[in-house]
């Protein structure tokens, strides 16, 4: 991105230059409004770029200063960059050591475990009533979708290829249909195409000068399409899980 806005100010200063010595040419004009129109465009897209890196409010209230941004995604990076870590009394600082040691930390905590299966449990629990079942079970319209997407902020949930939900909101008209289509289709097989649910695992410091995998927290970073999915199931279910919480418990949604 950054060697095309470089060619392009070239470009348009060479076109420039060539018009201010011989006669005007209609057809180098637009060609200059056209590099314009791409560089405009490129230059949008770099400052969300570093918008995004740099993940702070300040930026919606209308300043745009480029080397801000650019310190403050530094000093980001920086402050989240692991140089080593202690495992076992001894400090793995080769960026493959650390690397593994990663995978395992996680592979343990998030792996599949042998759990106990229970065939019976009479504890008289609530259970959900006929029409209540009916209710959420009815399929999704768009408009509860919309709901779920407008209610989320926009420059959360990034997928892998940057799109976020400021582009959904912003192209709903255009991509409603698929969205609604992939909807339809969770519920019509009960699952997701896979890596649709893949998120990324990112660590966030639980004090000044961690040292351990333990002194991080492991947040998950997920796409727009399974948090739609998610969100639109804990809003439907919101509103009728007082039925199956009981008075001597307390639950969250």
């Amino acid at each position: 991105m950054y060697d095309r806005i470089s060619n392009l100010e070239l470009e348009i200063q060479w076109l420039l230059e060539e018009m201010q010595q011989d006669i005007f040419s209609e057809q180098t004009w637009n060609t200059i409004k056209g590099l314009r129109k791409d560089l405009w465009q490129l230059l949008k897209a770099s400052k969300r770029v570093w918008h995004q890196k740099s993940h702070i409010k300040w930026y919606l209230k209308g300043d745009r200063n480029m080397c801000f941004f650019h310190n403050v995604a530094l000093a980001r990076r920086r402050a989240n960059f692991i140089s080593k870590i202690s495992h076992q009394g001894r400090d793995l600082e080769c960026p493959s050591e650390i690397k593994d040691r990663n995978v395992n930390h996680f592979e343990g905590l998030y792996g599949f475990k042998p759990i106990c299966q229970l065939k019976e449990l009479n504890c008289g629990l609530s259970k959900l009533e006929g029409h209540t079942v009916v209710v959420l079970e009815i399929p999704f319209i768009e408009s509860e979708i919309w709901e779920v997407i407008n209610s989320c902020d926009g420059i959360k949930a990034s997928e892998p290829d940057g799109f976020n939900f400021c582009f959904v909101k912003r192209q709903w008209s255009t991509i409603k249909e698929n969205v609604m289509n992939f909807v339809i289709e969770f519920e019509t097989i009960g699952s997701m195409a896979k890596g649709v649910n893949a998120s990324f695992i990112t660590l966030i410091p639980k004090c000044e000068i961690p040292s351990s995998l333990n002194d991080y927290r492991s947040i998950n970073l997920v796409g727009c399409l399974y948090k739609i999915i998610s969100k639109a199931l804990a809003l439907r279910l919101r509103k009728e899980i007082d039925e199956v919480v009981g008075i001597n418990q307390f639950a969250f949604i």
